[in-house]
């Protein structure tokens, strides 16, 4: 069972309070993908409950101003998202790439905000 409650994530990312909380990996994928952040936030919103793999104890995190913590309890999701259509899809098959995130709900001094701990292609041919 998920830690963190997925339609509130879903809200706050739709509320753009989407944190990278180690900001060099996501990068590195949003450019792999060549995605926007608009892009992003569309796949985190299209994930499922059926996509949640494991929570994950202490993941460490690197970037959250505000945050007094090193690291985080993270739930582990793996989504096989469509390229064409840019929904979610029941089968990793082409055109579809497989994508492997971490998310968690934060608290920093703005309130609450959707993290984003990792988030990397997974058996993808990218």
């Amino acid at each position: 069972m998920a830690r963190y409650n997925l339609d509130e994530f879903k809200s706050l990312v739709n509320s753009s309070k989407l944190r990278f909380l180690n900001t060099r990996r996501t990068t590195s994928s949003l450019d792999k993908l060549e995605w926007s952040n608009e892009d992003l936030a569309r796949m985190l919103c299209g994930m499922h409950s059926n996509d949640f793999q494991k929570t994950v104890p202490k993941c460490r995190i690197n970037d959250c101003p505000g945050h007094e913590y090193e690291y985080v309890d993270a739930d582990q999701y793996e989504i096989h998202w469509n390229e064409d259509t840019r929904t979610r899809s029941n089968h990793p098959n082409y055109p579809a790439v497989s994508l492997s995130l971490k998310i968690a709900i934060i608290i920093t001094p703005d309130g609450q905000s959707a993290g984003l701990v990792t988030f990397h292609l997974s058996g993808s041919q990218y």
